[in-house]
């Protein structure tokens, strides 16, 4: 198995590389069970998936889910890095600005939407006004993905078409957060403070025609961690004949 690890260890150092070349970087981290943490129970540890504009992907790995990490792998990155509303990506931003590292941090769309989407239940046709918002800006897309539209093309697109909607639904949000009826404890509160905190980053696609509207592409792709995780079962322990370790994954 070392030996089999040396000889793909070129090829993950090539892409990992390539990536880090990128103008847009997409990044999120998945979680996935690594040797015993005590008698029962498996330690926690993350795969942090690194998505180029060459469509390659390299996972890294860490014990924790901090920002110190993401911060290590992306200290030589220069360009758009989009993620969802993780607050350690903002962070890590912040930190590799402040070395002058020129990131603009983007955020995903998708995840914004799914605020909207849990609180349809208790407020069906408030939330179902953001959604509606949201719905033209990906249909407008599917459009111009269509016609195969240049960069220079798209940002024109986005600067007529889309912009419009986006201001109107931040509007929309500045008018309802304000509203007294609303409870704290109102999931739409949550999803209307949540895309207000994001507002800048979520704006970025306008200025940047490279820049998707969400993390999909790299969500498709990370997809085969959850995927195996029977397969890591038990990994980096001495398996005992008889002996059982508790697994969400083997439920």
């Amino acid at each position: 198995m070392l030996k089999g690890i040396e000889l793909l260890r070129p090829i993950y150092n090539a892409l990992w590389q390539s990536v880090q070349q990128s103008q847009v970087l997409a990044m999120d981290e998945v979680p996935i069970k690594v040797g015993q943490k005590s008698p029962g129970k498996m330690q926690q540890t993350y795969f942090w998936p690194l998505y180029g504009d060459q469509d390659e992907v390299v996972f890294t790995w860490s014990k924790s889910r901090g920002h110190q990490h993401a911060l290590e792998q992306l200290k030589t990155f220069k360009g758009s890095l989009i993620t969802d509303g993780y607050e350690a990506y903002e962070k890590t931003v912040i930190a590799l600005n402040r070395e002058k590292h020129q990131v603009t941090h983007a955020n995903c769309w998708v995840h914004t939407r799914r605020y909207f989407e849990r609180a349809k239940e208790m407020e069906p046709q408030l939330a179902q006004q953001a959604l509606d918002f949201i719905a033209q800006l990906y249909r407008l897309e599917a459009q111009w993905r269509e016609q195969e539209l240049s960069p220079d093309a798209v940002i024109e697109k986005r600067r007529t078409h889309s912009e419009p909607i986006v201001h109107a639904l931040f509007g929309w949000i500045d008018q309802h957060i304000q509203d007294p009826g609303l409870l704290p404890t109102n999931p739409l509160v949550k999803a209307l403070h949540s895309a207000r905190k994001r507002a800048d980053s979520l704006k970025v696609f306008l200025a940047n025609p490279l820049v998707p509207l969400d993390t999909n592409h790299l969500e498709r792709a990370l997809r085969v961690i959850p995927m195996g995780a029977r397969i890591s079962c038990f990994a980096g322990q001495n398996w005992v004949p008889n002996s059982w370790v508790s697994c969400k994954a083997c439920w």
